[in-house]
C-alpha cells in the first residue's frame, strides 16, 4: 500500500530551498565585503600610514632639525645626490636636511650654485661648515639647469646619483639606502620610484598625490638597448617618465649620457624640455631599468611656476632640441628614426610653432638638414617633411 503524500511537504521542500538560496546569498555578500575590505586595506590603508609617516619626516626637515650624526669626511661614496641651486633661499635648507636626515650617511651632497642672486649661496656655506660631504660647485654665470646638473654628474664621486630640483625632498629616512641597494645589488643602471606631489610642503595627506609614477608593463626589465620613448599606432607621440627626478641612476650610465650630449649642446640655456632631453639620452644608453613601488621624494608644486608663465618661443626652442637630440641618440635604423619624423611632423603642428622666431627658426632649419641627409629615413617620409621647411612656415 502505497504512502498517503503529505500536502505540507511541497511548502517545507520550497521553503528549506528558499532558505539555502538566501543563505547562499548572504555568504556571497559576506565574503564579497570581506574581499572589497582586504583590498581597500592593502591598497589604501597602507597607502596612508606611509603617506602619515612621510609627512612626519617632512615636519622633522622642514622644521630644520638634524636627527643623523654628520661625519666629517667621504673618500668614496655610495651615492651622490645632485641640486642645482638656484635663488631657492626659502627651500633650500629644508632640502638638505632632508637628505642629511638618511638613514645612509655614505652619501655626497653636491650643490651647483647657478650664480643665485638671493641668499641661497650664503645658506648652503653655511650648511657646509658643519657637513663636510656639502660640496658646492660656483657656475661664472648663469647657465641653466641642464648645464648645472651635467657639470654634477661629471664631478660626482658616488656610484649611483639622485637628480633633485632645489625644492624636490626626500619623502622618507631609508629612500637613499633602499633604492641604492635594490639598484647595486642588482645592477640595474636605472631605479625609478614614486613622487608624491602637492600645493604646500604643510599639505596634509588627502591633498598629497602622485606625481610620477609607472606601471611594471610600461617596460621590461632588463632588456638591451632599453627605451621608453615609443610611437603609438596612430603616429602620435607617446612618451612615457620623462622626469630626470625619481630616479637613481648609475653614475657611470649617467656621465656618458651627458658627455654624449657634449659641452656645446648641455651648454644651451634651455627652460624647456631640458629633462625630457636627458632622459631620453639616458634610457637610449641604459641596459636595465627597474621601478619599484616606493614613496621616495615630496615635490612642491607650485601654482604659479616658472613653466607655466614661460614665453612660447622659449617652449619651442626647447621642442627643437628636443627633436635635435632624438636624432643624435636613436639608433640607425628605419623604425628609431621614424620616431623623429613624427616628433617634426608635431613641432610644426603643434600650439607652439606660431611664436616662431629666428632663432628658433635657424636652429630648426639645421636639425631639419639632418633629417633630409640621413639614409635612414624614407623618401616618403622626407617628402613628408618638406612642408616644414616651407620659406612661409620658417619664416625665412
Amino acid at each position: 500500500q502505497s504512502p498517503i503524500p503529505n500536502p505540507h511537504l511541497k511548502n517545507i521542500k520550497k521553503l528549506n530551498k528558499s532558505y539555502f538560496h538566501k543563505l547562499s546569498y548572504k555568504i556571497c555578500f559576506i565574503s564579497f565585503c570581506f574581499i572589497i575590505n582586504i583590498y581597500w586595506l592593502k591598497r589604501y590603508g597602507i597607502r596612508e600610514q606611509i603617506l602619515l609617516k612621510g609627512r612626519k619626516y617632512l615636519n622633522r626637515c622642514l622644521f630644520g632639525k638634524l636627527n643623523r650624526k654628520v661625519y666629517s669626511k667621504f673618500v668614496n661614496p655610495s651615492v651622490t645626490v645632485i641640486i642645482p641651486v638656484y635663488n631657492c633661499q626659502n627651500s633650500i635648507k629644508q632640502v638638505i636636511r632632508s637628505i642629511q636626515n638618511q638613514k645612509m650617511i655614505e652619501l655626497e651632497i653636491l650643490l651647483v650654485n647657478d650664480k643665485s642672486k638671493d641668499n641661497s649661496l650664503k645658506i648652503i656655506e653655511t650648511l657646509q661648515k658643519t657637513d663636510k660631504r656639502i660640496r658646492i660647485i660656483n657656475n661664472k654665470r648663469n647657465m641653466g639647469t641642464l648645464y648645472s646638473r651635467s657639470i654634477g654628474v661629471l664631478q660626482a664621486k658616488g656610484n649611483y646619483i639622485f637628480p633633485l630640483d632645489n625644492d624636490d625632498m626626500f619623502f622618507d629616512d631609508d629612500v637613499c639606502d633602499f633604492v641604492y641597494k635594490e639598484a647595486y645589488y642588482f645592477n640595474y643602471d636605472i631605479v625609478g620610484f614614486i613622487a608624491i606631489q602637492a600645493k604646500s610642503y604643510k599639505a596634509n595627506i588627502n591633498e598629497m598625490k602622485i606625481g610620477c609614477h609607472m606601471h611594471n608593463k610600461n617596460f621590461t626589465i632588463y632588456q638591451p638597448n632599453l627605451s621608453l620613448f615609443g610611437i603609438s599606432k596612430k603616429g602620435k607621440l607617446k612618451i612615457n617618465e620623462v622626469h630626470i627626478w625619481s630616479k637613481c641612476i648609475k653614475n657611470s650610465v649617467y656621465k656618458k649620457s651627458v658627455n654624449l650630449l657634449g659641452k656645446k649642446r648641455y651648454s644651451f640655456f634651455l627652460s624647456w624640455a631640458e629633462d625630457t632631453s636627458m632622459v631620453f639620452a639616458l634610457f637610449n644608453i641604459a641596459n636595465s631599468y627597474r621601478y619599484i613601488i616606493k614613496y621616495g621624494i615630496f615635490r612642491f608644486n607650485r601654482k604659479n611656476s616658472a613653466s607655466e608663465s614661460m614665453p612660447k618661443s622659449h617652449k619651442l626652442f626647447g621642442e627643437i632640441y628636443f627633436l635635435d637630440v632624438i636624432f643624435d641618440f636613436t639608433k640607425n635604423d628605419y623604425k628609431s628614426k621614424k620616431f623623429a619624423v613624427y616628433k617634426a611632423i608635431n613641432i610644426r603642428n603643434g600650439k607652439y610653432f606660431k611664436s616662431l622666431n629666428k632663432i628658433n627658426a635657424n636652429y630648426l632649419k639645421l636639425t631639419m638638414k639632418k633629417l633630409f641627409s640621413c639614409p635612414y629615413i624614407s623618401n616618403e617620409d622626407k617628402n613628408n617633411l618638406k612642408f616644414i621647411l616651407d620659406r612661409k612656415s620658417t619664416r625665412l
